[in-house]
């Protein structure tokens, strides 16, 4: 596992790679005003349309409580082969737990964005991921949320899964003006 960089936050823009978590990086940024970090309440849920497929939300019910994945991306479900939805860290593959709570753990203690490209093991073989994890907070001091944005490599799509480089679903709408239509 690659994390950039060892302390959150010091990270240089032009590491993150992925266009779709720069301007992730910069709605956060945006919410969090004058503050070290956003709450979930300084933003719609439809604001997040562009990143829909790709976004985990965690939170944790109680402070230093267990994270709970609350939302897990479409995309991600269809490229990981699991949705993990509702379900808690602890639940995880002891090497996927390993990753994701040094990630996390990270975020919480320091409350500050981590920027992280690692290869996974997935169905087909390894894929480079890049990772945008960002603190949030009710109170303006404790992180008691987590949105990450998770995207995969083109060349890795490309490669391993011609059928769905550049087809993962990208959200240009509102999901409420999308269910209008149907």
């Amino acid at each position: 596992m690659t994390l950039f960089p060892i302390r959150p936050g010091d990270f240089d823009r032009a590491e993150v790679e992925h266009p779709k978590l720069l301007d992730l990086l910069t709605f956060w940024e945006e919410r969090c005003g004058e503050r070290a970090m956003p709450s979930r309440g300084d933003f719609d849920v439809l604001e997040l349309a562009p990143w829909f497929g790709n976004l985990i939300l965690l939170e944790s019910a109680q402070p230093g409580g267990e994270l709970v994945y609350r939302v897990y991306g479409t995309n991600l479900v269809r490229l990981l082969q699991h949705d993990r939805t509702n379900k808690t860290i602890t639940e995880l593959s002891s090497e996927s737990r390993q990753d994701v709570m040094a990630e996390y753990a990270t975020v919480l203690e320091w409350a500050r964005p981590l920027y992280v490209r690692q290869r996974r093991t997935v169905l087909k073989g390894q894929l480079l991921l890049s990772k945008l994890v960002l603190p949030l907070s009710d109170d303006g001091q404790n992180v008691d949320r987590i949105l990450a944005g998770v995207y995969p490599s083109e060349e890795d799509m490309a490669r391993d899964w011609p059928d769905r480089a550049c087809g993962f679903v990208e959200t240009a709408e509102p999901i409420a003006a999308v269910a209008a239509v149907h």
